[in-house]
């Protein structure tokens, strides 16, 4: 997922969703893998992740998707970024019919312009 930069500072409805194949590795019965989602904004101030989600699961081969969504004030000066990190293995891309495309999402909707903090 890449960085956002907003065309107008203020409070934006922001979500994340992402879906990945668990890792080929897992055994299915001892070892518990977990995907996480994070969204956040940049500034010169730093990188804070603001919204988190995350899954667990046994379950070889199975499809396990990830979904964040909130309010955010971004400033002027922010872009808005998403990332996901998969533990217990290498999580891959589920297979789709169409190779080019991706089973993730990242959008940012204005909700007030003129607001200046949540």
């Amino acid at each position: 997922m890449t960085d956002f930069k907003p065309p107008v500072p203020g409070i934006y409805w922001v979500t994340a969703t992402i879906s990945l194949t668990t890792p080929s590795t897992m055994d299915g019965t001892q070892s518990t893998a977990a995907l996480i989602l994070q969204v956040g904004t940049t500034s010169k101030a730093g990188s804070p992740a603001i919204l988190k989600g995350f899954t667990t699961t046994k379950v070889k081969g199975s499809y396990q998707s990830v979904h964040v969504a909130g309010l955010m004030f971004i400033a002027n000066d922010q872009t808005i970024w998403a990332s996901a990190e998969g533990i217990g293995g290498a999580w891959t891309k589920p297979k789709s019919g169409n190779p080019a495309t991706s089973l993730a999402s990242f959008s940012a909707v204005l909700i007030s312009a003129d607001a200046t903090s949540l």
